[in-house]
């Protein structure tokens, strides 16, 4: 859904956080619909057009938040804000109720580029571009950070930035 709707307030507003954020979201499509298919699992895609959904309840999301992202180019980037922080929400549980780690691997990395997109968005487009160290994070488990910037020891969340500023596999450093 995020990329459908990153790529309607992307075409609108043609802001840099729209922009670029839309490839980074079809590769975390990718991964998920990968993932549903090695669990047997349908999409909640409906017909693959781009802002159709099976799934009633993110259908009405996706209506809400484009009817106010196309509002304002400033309300676009508050809506950007409150899907990542959404999306770091429903992460941050579901990768505490789940016990396949194939799924859990999937989540931290989910997570991880929600919280990057959330920077952009809250950053009106600044984001990772800015060659800051990344903030503190509250401790995580796994794998250090999937893009080098402020997740360090502990995985997902954890460690308290430092990173070495821009990174070429960050979605907002794509020129």
């Amino acid at each position: 859904m995020a990329r459908d709707l990153y790529q309607a307030l992307g075409d609108k507003w043609g802001t840099r956080p729209f922009t670029n954020i839309v490839n980074a979201e079809q590769r975390h499509m990718d991964l998920v619909v990968a993932q549903l298919e090695r669990l047997g699992l349908p999409t909640t895609s409906k017909d693959g057009t781009a802002g159709q959904f099976a799934n009633a309840e993110i259908q009405k999301l996706y209506d809400g938040w484009l009817s106010r992202g196309m509002t304002s180019q400033a309300e676009a980037l508050s809506v950007g804000a409150e899907l990542e922080r959404r999306d770091i929400d429903d992460l941050e549980k579901i990768i505490q109720a789940t016990s396949d780690q194939e799924l859990k691997d999937m989540y931290g990395y989910l997570l991880q580029g929600s919280r990057n997109h959330l920077r952009a968005f809250e950053n009106g487009g600044g984001g990772c571009m800015t060659g800051r160290p990344g903030t503190p994070g509250t401790p995580g488990s796994g794998p250090g950070s999937m893009n080098g910037r402020g997740g360090g020891p502990g995985g997902p969340g954890g460690g308290t930035g430092g990173g070495p500023g821009t990174n070429p596999d960050c979605p907002m450093n794509a020129q």
